[in-house]
C-alpha cells in the first residue's frame, strides 16, 4: 500500500511538552490509516501510541467514517472502538443540552 505522511511536532524544543503526530493517508482514497503519535511525560517516559482506522463507510454526502479504531502502544492493542451507526446531521432537541434540575 502507497501512503502519503503528513508530520506534525507540536510544541517544537519545549523538551518534555513536545510531541510529534505522523499522519498516514492511503495513497488511492486519501482517507487516513493511521496515526503514530510519540508523547512524552515525567511518569511515563516516551511512549509511542499508534491509531490503526478502517472499514471507512459513506454516512451521507460522500462524508467517509471510519466504523473501526484500534489504538495500539508498544504494539499491544489498548483500546478497539467498532462504529454500528453514524449519522449526519440528525435533529437533535434542545432538552438533551439542559443541565438536571436541582
Amino acid at each position: 500500500m502507497t501512503c502519503h505522511i503528513l508530520k506534525l511536532v507540536q510544541n517544537k524544543g519545549k523538551g518534555a511538552d513536545e510531541s510529534t503526530s505522523s499522519y498516514y493517508f492511503d495513497g488511492e482514497s486519501f482517507l487516513p490509516v493511521l496515526v503514530k503519535q510519540t508523547m512524552s511525560n515525567e511518569q511515563m517516559g516516551t511512549q509511542e501510541v499508534d491509531v490503526y482506522m478502517s472499514d471507512y463507510q459513506d454516512i451521507g454526502n460522500g462524508l467517509m467514517m471510519s466504523f473501526s479504531m484500534d489504538t495500539r502502544i508498544g504494539g499491544e492493542s489498548v483500546r478497539a472502538i467498532k462504529f454500528t451507526k453514524a449519522v449526519l446531521n440528525e435533529e437533535i432537541s434542545d432538552d438533551v443540552f439542559k443541565f438536571p434540575a436541582e
